[in-house]
Protein backbone atom coordinates (compact mmCIF):
# COMPACT_ATOMS: atom_id res chain seq x y z
CA UNK A 1 0.00 0.00 0.00
CA UNK A 2 1.41 3.43 -0.88
CA UNK A 3 1.02 6.13 1.64
CA UNK A 4 1.62 9.92 0.74
CA UNK A 5 2.87 11.73 4.93
CA UNK A 6 1.75 15.13 3.28
CA UNK A 7 -1.04 16.33 5.59
CA UNK A 8 -4.08 18.46 4.03
CA UNK A 9 -6.32 20.52 5.80
CA UNK A 10 -10.10 20.97 4.17
CA UNK A 11 -12.55 23.18 5.57
CA UNK A 12 -16.07 23.86 4.42
CA UNK A 13 -18.70 25.98 5.80
CA UNK A 14 -22.56 25.67 5.17
CA UNK A 15 -25.13 28.12 5.48
CA UNK A 16 -28.33 27.87 7.00
CA UNK A 17 -29.96 30.94 4.73
CA UNK A 18 -31.44 29.69 1.89
CA UNK A 19 -32.16 31.87 -1.67
CA UNK A 20 -34.18 31.61 -4.35
CA UNK A 21 -34.18 31.80 -7.81
CA UNK A 22 -37.00 30.97 -10.39
CA UNK A 23 -37.45 31.34 -13.94
CA UNK A 24 -40.56 30.48 -15.72
CA UNK A 25 -40.52 28.67 -19.30
CA UNK A 26 -43.00 28.20 -21.79
CA UNK A 27 -44.45 24.61 -21.97
CA UNK A 28 -43.26 22.57 -24.30
CA UNK A 29 -43.99 18.99 -26.15
CA UNK A 30 -41.40 16.50 -24.20
CA UNK A 31 -38.95 15.25 -26.29
CA UNK A 32 -36.85 11.65 -24.48
CA UNK A 33 -33.79 12.44 -22.80
CA UNK A 34 -31.10 9.88 -21.67
CA UNK A 35 -29.83 10.02 -18.36
CA UNK A 36 -26.81 8.45 -16.32
CA UNK A 37 -27.51 8.08 -12.35
CA UNK A 38 -25.11 5.52 -11.91
CA UNK A 39 -22.00 6.61 -9.79
CA UNK A 40 -19.01 7.65 -11.90
CA UNK A 41 -15.69 5.78 -11.59
CA UNK A 42 -13.93 9.45 -12.13
CA UNK A 43 -11.25 8.38 -9.19
CA UNK A 44 -7.61 7.64 -9.94
CA UNK A 45 -6.65 6.12 -7.26
CA UNK A 46 -8.29 2.09 -6.29
CA UNK A 47 -10.21 1.43 -3.46
CA UNK A 48 -9.10 1.22 0.17
CA UNK A 49 -11.75 1.24 3.07
CA UNK A 50 -10.41 3.35 5.64
CA UNK A 51 -11.57 2.71 9.48
CA UNK A 52 -15.05 4.70 11.04
CA UNK A 53 -15.97 5.62 7.48
CA UNK A 54 -19.64 5.12 5.51
CA UNK A 55 -20.16 4.26 2.06
CA UNK A 56 -20.04 7.96 0.70
CA UNK A 57 -23.20 6.96 -1.65
CA UNK A 58 -25.61 6.07 0.99
CA UNK A 59 -25.63 9.86 1.02
CA UNK A 60 -24.70 11.40 -2.05
CA UNK A 61 -26.45 10.31 -4.81
CA UNK A 62 -25.13 10.75 -8.37
CA UNK A 63 -27.79 12.39 -10.95
CA UNK A 64 -29.83 13.14 -7.77
CA UNK A 65 -30.69 16.55 -9.37
CA UNK A 66 -31.84 16.15 -13.09
CA UNK A 67 -31.89 18.65 -15.83
CA UNK A 68 -34.82 17.50 -18.17
CA UNK A 69 -34.17 19.22 -21.85
CA UNK A 70 -36.48 19.45 -24.73
CA UNK A 71 -36.80 21.99 -27.24
CA UNK A 72 -40.35 23.03 -29.68
CA UNK A 73 -37.90 21.97 -32.65
CA UNK A 74 -35.79 18.60 -33.67
CA UNK A 75 -34.22 20.33 -36.74
CA UNK A 76 -32.96 23.71 -36.99
CA UNK A 77 -30.54 25.76 -39.94
CA UNK A 78 -27.47 26.73 -39.20
CA UNK A 79 -26.83 30.28 -38.49
CA UNK A 80 -30.45 30.77 -35.71
CA UNK A 81 -30.88 31.03 -32.46
CA UNK A 82 -32.61 27.32 -30.96
CA UNK A 83 -34.55 27.88 -28.04
CA UNK A 84 -34.60 24.83 -24.90
CA UNK A 85 -36.41 24.29 -22.19
CA UNK A 86 -35.71 22.61 -18.87
CA UNK A 87 -36.82 21.41 -15.86
CA UNK A 88 -34.70 20.88 -12.86
CA UNK A 89 -35.89 18.46 -9.99
CA UNK A 90 -33.86 18.21 -7.28
CA UNK A 91 -34.78 14.74 -5.85
CA UNK A 92 -32.97 14.45 -2.86
CA UNK A 93 -34.60 15.60 1.29
CA UNK A 94 -31.94 18.37 1.60
CA UNK A 95 -31.56 21.85 -0.54
CA UNK A 96 -29.19 22.46 -3.21
CA UNK A 97 -27.20 26.28 -3.45
CA UNK A 98 -25.33 27.67 -5.79
CA UNK A 99 -26.18 25.38 -8.25
CA UNK A 100 -25.35 25.50 -11.90
CA UNK A 101 -26.42 24.29 -14.95
CA UNK A 102 -23.75 23.32 -17.75
CA UNK A 103 -24.10 22.17 -21.20
CA UNK A 104 -22.22 20.69 -23.42
CA UNK A 105 -23.03 20.52 -27.51
CA UNK A 106 -21.80 17.84 -29.46
CA UNK A 107 -22.20 16.98 -32.90
CA UNK A 108 -22.07 13.17 -33.99
CA UNK A 109 -19.49 11.05 -35.38
CA UNK A 110 -20.55 8.88 -38.21
CA UNK A 111 -18.05 6.29 -37.33
CA UNK A 112 -19.64 4.55 -34.27
CA UNK A 113 -16.34 2.54 -33.25
CA UNK A 114 -14.65 5.54 -33.06
CA UNK A 115 -17.59 7.56 -31.22
CA UNK A 116 -17.55 4.42 -28.67
CA UNK A 117 -13.96 5.60 -27.64
CA UNK A 118 -13.48 9.20 -28.30
CA UNK A 119 -17.36 10.60 -27.75
CA UNK A 120 -18.72 12.76 -30.37
CA UNK A 121 -17.15 16.09 -31.85
CA UNK A 122 -17.52 18.52 -29.17
CA UNK A 123 -18.57 22.46 -30.79
CA UNK A 124 -19.52 24.63 -27.96
CA UNK A 125 -19.64 24.42 -23.77
CA UNK A 126 -21.09 27.24 -21.33
CA UNK A 127 -22.70 27.81 -18.47
CA UNK A 128 -26.75 28.16 -18.86
CA UNK A 129 -27.41 29.22 -14.97
CA UNK A 130 -25.65 29.94 -12.24
CA UNK A 131 -26.53 30.84 -8.60
CA UNK A 132 -29.46 28.16 -8.48
CA UNK A 133 -30.64 27.49 -5.61
CA UNK A 134 -33.91 24.27 -4.83
CA UNK A 135 -35.07 23.03 -2.05
CA UNK A 136 -35.68 19.86 -0.80
CA UNK A 137 -38.06 17.87 -3.95
CA UNK A 138 -38.60 21.29 -5.97
CA UNK A 139 -38.27 21.74 -9.37
CA UNK A 140 -38.04 24.68 -11.82
CA UNK A 141 -38.44 25.73 -14.64
CA UNK A 142 -35.59 27.62 -17.18
CA UNK A 143 -35.63 28.17 -21.05
CA UNK A 144 -31.98 28.89 -22.78
CA UNK A 145 -31.19 29.94 -26.65
CA UNK A 146 -27.74 28.38 -28.21
CA UNK A 147 -26.74 30.45 -31.11
CA UNK A 148 -26.28 27.95 -33.91
CA UNK A 149 -23.04 28.86 -35.93
CA UNK A 150 -23.85 29.98 -39.13
CA UNK A 151 -20.48 27.87 -40.17
CA UNK A 152 -21.81 24.99 -38.41
CA UNK A 153 -21.62 22.04 -40.57
CA UNK A 154 -25.15 20.12 -41.20
CA UNK A 155 -25.57 16.77 -39.28
CA UNK A 156 -26.87 15.35 -36.05
CA UNK A 157 -26.05 17.18 -32.45
CA UNK A 158 -26.91 16.69 -29.15
CA UNK A 159 -27.02 18.12 -26.30
CA UNK A 160 -26.13 17.47 -23.09
CA UNK A 161 -26.69 19.16 -19.64
CA UNK A 162 -24.86 18.90 -15.88
CA UNK A 163 -25.66 20.59 -12.63
CA UNK A 164 -23.38 21.29 -10.13
CA UNK A 165 -23.43 22.99 -6.77
CA UNK A 166 -20.57 25.47 -5.57
CA UNK A 167 -18.51 24.51 -9.53
CA UNK A 168 -17.18 21.76 -7.30
CA UNK A 169 -19.76 19.00 -6.39
CA UNK A 170 -20.95 17.27 -9.26
CA UNK A 171 -24.51 16.10 -9.05
CA UNK A 172 -25.10 15.12 -12.94
CA UNK A 173 -22.50 14.34 -14.79
CA UNK A 174 -18.67 14.94 -14.91
CA UNK A 175 -17.99 18.07 -16.98
CA UNK A 176 -14.78 17.07 -17.47
CA UNK A 177 -16.03 14.20 -19.76
CA UNK A 178 -17.24 13.77 -23.13
CA UNK A 179 -19.33 10.53 -22.05
CA UNK A 180 -20.65 10.67 -18.61
CA UNK A 181 -23.11 13.65 -19.53
CA UNK A 182 -26.53 13.92 -17.73
CA UNK A 183 -29.86 14.56 -19.49
CA UNK A 184 -29.28 15.07 -23.11
CA UNK A 185 -31.34 15.85 -26.28
CA UNK A 186 -30.79 15.08 -30.05
CA UNK A 187 -31.48 17.48 -32.73
CA UNK A 188 -29.88 18.27 -36.22
CA UNK A 189 -28.66 21.33 -37.83
CA UNK A 190 -29.64 21.74 -41.71
CA UNK A 191 -27.27 24.27 -43.56
CA UNK A 192 -25.37 24.04 -47.10
CA UNK A 193 -21.35 23.09 -45.53
CA UNK A 194 -20.38 19.99 -45.48
CA UNK A 195 -16.83 20.96 -45.05
CA UNK A 196 -14.72 23.22 -41.89
CA UNK A 197 -12.01 23.63 -39.61
CA UNK A 198 -11.92 21.18 -36.71
CA UNK A 199 -9.14 19.06 -34.44
CA UNK A 200 -9.22 15.31 -35.29
CA UNK A 201 -11.05 14.44 -31.91
CA UNK A 202 -9.29 10.77 -32.75
CA UNK A 203 -5.63 11.65 -33.83
CA UNK A 204 -4.99 13.61 -30.70
CA UNK A 205 -1.36 11.94 -29.14
CA UNK A 206 0.08 12.05 -25.83
CA UNK A 207 3.98 11.39 -25.00
CA UNK A 208 3.60 8.81 -28.11
CA UNK A 209 0.25 7.21 -27.55
CA UNK A 210 -3.30 7.44 -29.47
CA UNK A 211 -5.22 9.20 -27.19
CA UNK A 212 -9.02 7.83 -26.53
CA UNK A 213 -11.45 10.37 -24.71
CA UNK A 214 -13.55 7.37 -23.29
CA UNK A 215 -11.19 5.52 -21.26
CA UNK A 216 -8.82 5.24 -18.34
CA UNK A 217 -6.57 8.68 -18.24
CA UNK A 218 -3.23 8.33 -18.76
CA UNK A 219 -0.64 8.73 -16.54
CA UNK A 220 2.67 10.06 -16.07
CA UNK A 221 5.85 10.87 -13.70
CA UNK A 222 7.90 13.31 -13.63
CA UNK A 223 8.31 14.01 -17.85
CA UNK A 224 6.72 16.12 -19.73
CA UNK A 225 3.54 15.80 -21.28
CA UNK A 226 3.79 16.30 -24.56
CA UNK A 227 0.47 16.55 -26.23
CA UNK A 228 0.20 16.27 -30.07
CA UNK A 229 -3.53 17.91 -32.18
CA UNK A 230 -3.99 17.50 -36.15
CA UNK A 231 -6.17 20.31 -36.56
CA UNK A 232 -7.59 19.65 -40.03
CA UNK A 233 -9.26 22.14 -42.77
CA UNK A 234 -11.28 20.20 -45.09
CA UNK A 235 -12.52 23.91 -46.91
CA UNK A 236 -11.25 24.27 -50.26
CA UNK A 237 -9.50 28.04 -49.06
CA UNK A 238 -7.00 29.21 -47.15
CA UNK A 239 -7.73 30.32 -43.37
CA UNK A 240 -6.18 31.69 -40.51
CA UNK A 241 -7.22 29.84 -37.33
CA UNK A 242 -7.04 31.50 -34.11
CA UNK A 243 -6.44 28.64 -31.00
CA UNK A 244 -6.68 29.13 -27.15
CA UNK A 245 -5.21 26.66 -24.69
CA UNK A 246 -6.27 26.86 -21.42
CA UNK A 247 -4.92 24.00 -18.71
CA UNK A 248 -6.46 23.43 -15.47
CA UNK A 249 -5.84 21.43 -12.41
CA UNK A 250 -8.73 18.76 -12.04
CA UNK A 251 -11.20 20.81 -14.11
CA UNK A 252 -12.48 23.95 -16.21
CA UNK A 253 -15.33 24.94 -13.85
CA UNK A 254 -13.44 27.84 -11.76
CA UNK A 255 -11.05 30.19 -13.05
CA UNK A 256 -9.15 29.46 -9.48
CA UNK A 257 -8.40 25.62 -10.70
CA UNK A 258 -6.50 27.96 -14.09
CA UNK A 259 -2.91 27.34 -14.33
CA UNK A 260 -1.96 28.96 -18.15
CA UNK A 261 -3.57 30.05 -20.46
CA UNK A 262 -1.62 30.09 -24.61
CA UNK A 263 -2.89 31.76 -27.75
CA UNK A 264 -1.37 31.30 -30.82
CA UNK A 265 -2.75 31.88 -34.72
CA UNK A 266 -2.34 28.93 -37.27
CA UNK A 267 -2.08 29.68 -41.44
CA UNK A 268 -3.11 26.60 -42.68
CA UNK A 269 -3.75 25.52 -46.94
CA UNK A 270 -7.13 24.09 -48.15
CA UNK A 271 -7.36 20.37 -47.32
CA UNK A 272 -4.16 20.82 -45.11
CA UNK A 273 -3.56 18.90 -41.72
CA UNK A 274 -1.43 20.83 -39.41
CA UNK A 275 -0.01 19.28 -36.33
CA UNK A 276 0.09 21.33 -33.38
CA UNK A 277 1.66 20.81 -29.92
CA UNK A 278 1.72 21.87 -26.36
CA UNK A 279 3.50 21.05 -23.30
CA UNK A 280 2.50 20.48 -19.84
CA UNK A 281 5.74 20.61 -18.51
CA UNK A 282 4.04 21.67 -14.70
CA UNK A 283 4.45 18.96 -12.32
CA UNK A 284 2.32 20.54 -9.47
CA UNK A 285 -1.36 18.93 -9.91
CA UNK A 286 -2.32 14.85 -9.73
CA UNK A 287 -5.09 15.58 -12.67
CA UNK A 288 -4.65 17.95 -15.50
CA UNK A 289 -7.48 19.34 -17.48
CA UNK A 290 -6.59 20.82 -21.15
CA UNK A 291 -9.09 22.69 -22.94
CA UNK A 292 -8.23 23.32 -26.62
CA UNK A 293 -10.55 25.61 -28.31
CA UNK A 294 -10.17 26.47 -32.24
CA UNK A 295 -12.23 29.64 -33.80
CA UNK A 296 -13.71 29.32 -37.56
CA UNK A 297 -15.62 31.91 -38.53
CA UNK A 298 -18.31 31.66 -35.63
CA UNK A 299 -18.23 28.34 -34.97
CA UNK A 300 -15.82 26.50 -32.17
CA UNK A 301 -14.09 22.84 -32.33
CA UNK A 302 -12.74 22.30 -28.43
CA UNK A 303 -10.97 19.28 -27.16
CA UNK A 304 -11.47 18.61 -23.36
CA UNK A 305 -8.05 16.74 -22.45
CA UNK A 306 -7.57 15.05 -18.76
CA UNK A 307 -4.08 13.44 -17.73
CA UNK A 308 -2.60 12.05 -14.32
CA UNK A 309 0.76 12.87 -12.90
CA UNK A 310 1.69 10.09 -10.90
CA UNK A 311 2.66 10.31 -7.08
CA UNK A 312 1.25 14.05 -7.13
CA UNK A 313 -1.41 13.47 -4.18
CA UNK A 314 -4.11 15.98 -3.15
CA UNK A 315 -7.53 15.15 -1.31
CA UNK A 316 -10.41 17.09 -2.23
CA UNK A 317 -14.01 17.26 -1.07
CA UNK A 318 -16.67 15.61 -3.12
CA UNK A 319 -19.92 16.55 -1.42
CA UNK A 320 -21.42 18.25 1.52
CA UNK A 321 -24.30 18.42 3.01
CA UNK A 322 -26.87 17.64 5.41
CA UNK A 323 -29.77 14.53 5.25
CA UNK A 324 -32.91 17.17 5.94
CA UNK A 325 -33.60 20.83 6.21
CA UNK A 326 -35.06 22.60 7.54
CA UNK A 327 -32.93 22.15 11.19
CA UNK A 328 -35.68 21.25 13.45
CA UNK A 329 -35.28 21.96 17.51
CA UNK A 330 -34.48 18.34 19.52
CA UNK A 331 -34.96 16.51 16.16
CA UNK A 332 -31.72 14.80 15.20
CA UNK A 333 -30.13 15.50 11.70
CA UNK A 334 -26.97 14.00 9.83
CA UNK A 335 -23.85 15.96 8.58
CA UNK A 336 -22.24 14.13 5.87
CA UNK A 337 -18.94 14.44 3.69
CA UNK A 338 -17.34 12.88 0.26
CA UNK A 339 -14.29 13.16 -0.05
CA UNK A 340 -11.07 11.00 -1.85
CA UNK A 341 -7.41 11.66 -2.96
CA UNK A 342 -7.48 13.10 -6.61
CA UNK A 343 -4.45 11.58 -7.06
CA UNK A 344 -2.91 8.00 -7.77
CA UNK A 345 -2.01 7.24 -4.21
CA UNK A 346 -4.68 4.67 -2.33
CA UNK A 347 -4.01 6.76 0.88
CA UNK A 348 -3.05 10.13 2.02
CA UNK A 349 -2.27 10.42 5.46
CA UNK A 350 -2.66 13.29 8.59
CA UNK A 351 -5.73 15.17 6.87
CA UNK A 352 -8.04 17.79 9.03
CA UNK A 353 -11.17 18.51 8.01
CA UNK A 354 -13.25 21.20 9.62
CA UNK A 355 -16.77 21.35 8.54
CA UNK A 356 -19.14 24.11 10.26
CA UNK A 357 -23.35 24.64 9.67
CA UNK A 358 -23.72 28.40 9.90
CA UNK A 359 -26.93 30.44 10.06
CA UNK A 360 -27.55 33.70 8.29
CA UNK A 361 -26.31 35.17 10.52
CA UNK A 362 -22.88 33.76 10.41
CA UNK A 363 -23.50 32.43 14.01
CA UNK A 364 -22.34 28.36 14.36
CA UNK A 365 -25.44 25.64 15.01
CA UNK A 366 -22.56 22.78 14.80
CA UNK A 367 -19.25 22.09 13.58
CA UNK A 368 -17.56 18.56 13.04
CA UNK A 369 -13.76 17.64 12.55
CA UNK A 370 -12.23 14.84 11.33
CA UNK A 371 -8.71 14.12 11.44
CA UNK A 372 -6.95 11.10 9.95
CA UNK A 373 -6.37 9.48 6.18
CA UNK A 374 -8.26 9.85 2.94
CA UNK A 375 -8.18 7.25 0.82
CA UNK A 376 -8.45 7.16 -3.31
CA UNK A 377 -11.69 6.01 -3.82
CA UNK A 378 -14.62 8.06 -2.73
CA UNK A 379 -15.03 7.72 1.56
CA UNK A 380 -17.86 9.07 3.43
CA UNK A 381 -17.99 10.73 6.53
CA UNK A 382 -20.66 11.62 9.14
CA UNK A 383 -21.72 13.10 12.18
CA UNK A 384 -25.20 13.26 13.78
CA UNK A 385 -25.91 15.97 15.86
CA UNK A 386 -29.38 17.60 17.42
CA UNK A 387 -30.27 21.44 16.54
CA UNK A 388 -30.93 23.26 20.07
CA UNK A 389 -33.27 26.00 17.89
CA UNK A 390 -35.17 25.36 14.52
Amino acid sequence: MKKNKKGTFLSVIFFGVIFFFSAQAQEAPRVPADVISKAPNALVAPPTQVEGTVNCFDYYKFGSVQVDVESELNAIISGVPMTFFATIKNNNDYPIVEGAVYAKVFRNQKDQDQAHANGNFLVDQFFVLENISLNAKEQKKIDFTWQVPSYAISGDYQIAMFFTSAKKFNLLGLSFTDDVVGNTMNFSVVGELDKNVEFDKNAVDINGQNHHFATFLPQFKDEDIIIKINLVNSTSEFQIIPIIYKLYSWDGQTEENLIETKNETIQIDSNETKQLTYTITDKSSPVYYLVVEADWQDSKSILDIRTVRENVNKVRINFPSITSYPLRQNEKNTLFVCAHNSGTANMVENNKLVISILDENQEEIHQYAYEGPISGAMMGLKDEFIPKEN
